[in-house]
């Protein structure tokens, strides 16, 4: 059970990490592109009262994990020139619905 938390804790500050840069990079005007997968086979997580293996947590939820990219376009001095920045993050789909938890 302690790995369950210690694996839940560290995707929690993935995603953390992920929601920071993607704030930094929202500053600028963007654009926000959303695709919705639908997983084949996705388990929903239920109770457990046998530990589990680092390889069994893995297993049953590495299909909701997700990565998120942004892309923005900032200016970068008066004189109008561009330039564009990148950030990346992680998240997982919490539902049915195709709904992403980040730490945003």
């Amino acid at each position: 059970m302690k790995r369950v938390i210690t694996i839940a804790a560290a995707l929690v500050a993935a995603a953390g990490i992920g929601a920071g840069a993607y704030a930094i990079a929202g500053a600028g005007g963007t654009k926000t592109v959303v695709r919705q997968v639908t997983v084949a086979g996705a388990q929903p997580t239920a109770a457990v009262t046998t530990p589990l293996s680092v390889t069994d947590v893995y297993n049953r939820t590495s299909k909701g994990v997700v990565e998120i990219t942004v892309s923005s376009s900032v200016s970068v001095d008066p004189f109008g020139r561009r330039g564009s920045q990148q950030a990346q993050g992680s998240g997982f789909v919490y539902d049915d619905a195709g709904h992403i938890v980040t730490n945003a």
